[in-house]
Formats: structure tokens, sequence, C-alpha cells
């Protein structure tokens, strides 16, 4: 199974869930995927979930995947970054990596005093296409 968007966007909301039972769960679909078709939807669901590398040892397969892509624990944004955008990984994936990125940007913004309603952030990902002739220069 490929995630949508959407799916990963709700995996990673269950897995910031105070309810412990939300982020088990999660952890249980994740551990059914198929791992080599996911790698920006569980490296998103890793940097984003706000879960250690201690819980996701409790899916040691997508863990696996996480750690040989990201070869440098911890990961920093910047990093998933260029792990998405050089590994082939979904356009959805990038796009939901973005999305989560202005949603923790906002919230430092309005923390420190920004009103942030006056400006919206739209990110709009090149085809592959595009991105794979600009990678290869």
């Amino acid at each position: 199974m490929i995630l949508t968007k959407e799916e990963t966007r709700n995996l990673v909301n269950m897995l910031r869930s105070s309810d412990q039972s939300n982020g088990s769960l999660a952890m249980g679909i994740i551990d059914t995927l198929d791992h080599e078709s996911n790698v920006g939807e569980l490296l998103v669901l890793y940097y984003y979930g706000r879960q250690s590398a201690e819980y996701w040892e409790q899916s040691p397969k997508a863990f696996k995947i996480i750690e040989e892509y990201s070869r440098a624990l911890p990961l920093t944004s910047g990093k998933i970054l260029s792990i998405l955008t050089s590994n082939g990984c979904s356009n959805a994936s990038i796009e939901l990596f973005f999305e989560l990125f202005a949603d923790s940007m906002r919230s430092v913004l309005d923390a420190t005093g920004y009103i942030t309603e006056v400006f919206n952030i739209e990110i709009v990902i090149k085809d592959d296409k595009t991105r794979k002739s600009k990678q290869s220069r």
C-alpha cells in the first residue's frame, strides 16, 4: 500500500496524539506498509510524528529504511528535504513535508508576535520530469 498525502497527514496526527493508543495504531499501520515504496512518507512520519527513535523500533523494518536513507540520526529539515528530492520520493511526500514545515514556521511566527493570518504560504511542486532534468545538470 502506498500512502496518499492525506493518509500520511492522518498518521502524523495520530503519532502526535496525546492518546497513546493512536500512536500504537499508527505504528501498526506503518508496519504493514510497503516500506520501499513509502520512503518519503516514512521520513515525513518520522520527522513530524514527534516520536523517538526508540518508539520507531516497534516497526523495525520501517525504522531500518529510515536509518538507511538518513545515515546519521538525528535528522534535520534540511537533511530530510535533501533525501526527499534526491531519492525520487513522491511529490506528495515532498508537498506534505513543506506544508508541515510551513505550519511549524507559522507557529514560531505566532509565538513571536507576528500575525500570520495576513499571508499565505503556497508550495507548488514541479513535475518529476522538470525536477530530474534540473538535477542532472
